[in-house]
């Protein structure tokens, strides 16, 4: 298992409580306390997302407290609030909740401890090579201390600059956004309600995640001129900017963090399996983080992993050792074709569909406008609608 983050960490527990031998290599020990402050990175996690946690039996492991549900969701097509937004409620929607936000070093180090509860650990090593034995099955993994590794699987959760990846010699496209995602905490006015709130419009994509207490989390994706220049200001003007958007939704903001910044791409693979070698999360698919799907969609991954796994394990133990195997590595990659495809085409379009590029013809983007306020309210007045939308999400 190569990559210290929680999808690489779901998918080597899961494998461990099944019974394999697992080496979890990282080039960086993996968070496993707890920080008092708060992680700058939050994910929303879906109810598919949840159920794998539980089912790894870490989800009641992790601090009630540090945990966000969003039970409604407000989307605007436009800054302010002049525009009627697109409602989203749990209780409509008939589910528990439509996401639970949770930092991403809370989520790791709890897996982390998990992992080490079960006699596992993280070896600290970078992968160098790869070389894979089809007469036995097997994947010799070169680091760059010199040391290898012989296994009968790769599983490469290293991020959308993956090095398995690269050498496994699996090609992939990407497309730039030309955006990047801002991300800072605030303390706000008025309590969020337990709402996430949302704005399209030439700023990009602004969403506000509710956090336990009386703050939210920034996610800006914003045009990457716009994105310098508001990295640029002090937190206090930043604040206000964010304020212009959101209107009188929470009052007042005030930065309680840091803010980073991540540029925005879309990465698709034909194929994320090799012999001996399949990718899981960022390093499989990249998708824009206007749906908060990107760590959802890792949790498919593994899930699919897990549970083919147990399968093949079930119906033939004695092949149960030969997880490299090509065809079954292509069964489990085809098995997340169409989830991913369906993510990736639906933010891809959303994003485009809400952008005003400079030079736009006046007459197409008026026609654009038209149909977005027409799609917008179909949404807006239909409840089936409505939770057809949450259903997919979840």
């Amino acid at each position: 298992m190569v990559g210290a983050g929680p999808i690489g960490a779901a998918a080597a527990l899961g494998l461990l409580q099944q019974g394999k031998r697992v080496i979890w290599l990282a080039r960086q020990a993996p968070v496993a306390q707890l920080a008092e402050a708060l992680d700058l990175r939050v994910f929303a996690f879906s109810a598919a997302s949840r159920t794998l946690l539980e089912s790894l039996r870490v989800w009641s492991a992790l601090q009630a407290s540090r945990v966000a549900p969003v039970y409604k969701m407000q989307i605007y097509p436009q800054a302010g609030q002049d525009a009627s937004p697109l409602k989203l409620d749990a209780y409509e929607a008939r589910t528990e909740a439509l996401a639970w936000i949770i930092e991403g070093q809370h989520l790791l180090a709890t897996l982390t401890q998990a992992i080490h509860g079960m006699g596992g650990s993280c070896k600290l090593g970078q992968v160098q090579g790869l070389l894979w034995d089809a007469r036995r099955m097997r994947m010799q993994v070169s680091l760059e201390d010199g040391s290898t590794i012989d296994t009968g699987l790769v599983l490469g959760a290293d991020g959308a600059q993956s090095t398995v990846r690269e050498l496994a010699g699996l090609e992939f496209s990407e497309k730039a956004y030309h955006k990047t995602a801002l991300i800072e905490h605030f303390e706000v006015q008025h309590p969020h309600r337990d709402i996430a709130f949302q704005w399209f419009g030439p700023h990009g994509v602004l969403a506000l995640l509710p956090l336990p207490g009386q703050r939210v989390s920034m996610v800006w994706s914003a045009p990457d001129a716009l994105a310098s220049e508001l990295q640029a200001l002090n937190p206090n003007d930043r604040a206000l900017r964010v304020q212009t958007i959101a209107g009188a939704q929470l009052g007042a903001m005030h930065s309680i963090s840091e803010i980073g910044a991540w540029p925005l791409r879309l990465l698709k693979l034909p194929q994320t399996s090799a012999p001996g070698v399949l990718l899981l999360g960022d390093a499989a698919h990249a998708v824009h983080p206007l749906a908060g799907q990107g760590m959802n969609l890792g949790f498919g991954d593994v899930q699919a992993l897990l549970d083919a796994a147990l399968a093949r394990n079930a119906a033939a133990p004695q092949h149960g050792r030969a997880l490299g195997e090509p065809a079954w590595l292509r069964s489990i990659a085809r098995s997340r074709i169409e989830p991913v495809w369906k993510m990736q085409t639906v933010t891809d379009q959303l994003s485009a569909l809400f952008d005003e590029p400079a030079g736009q013809n006046a007459t197409l983007h008026g026609l654009k406008q038209t149909a977005v306020r027409w799609g917008w309210s179909a949404f807006v007045q239909s409840p089936s609608l409505r939770r057809l939308l949450v259903g997919a999400a979840n």
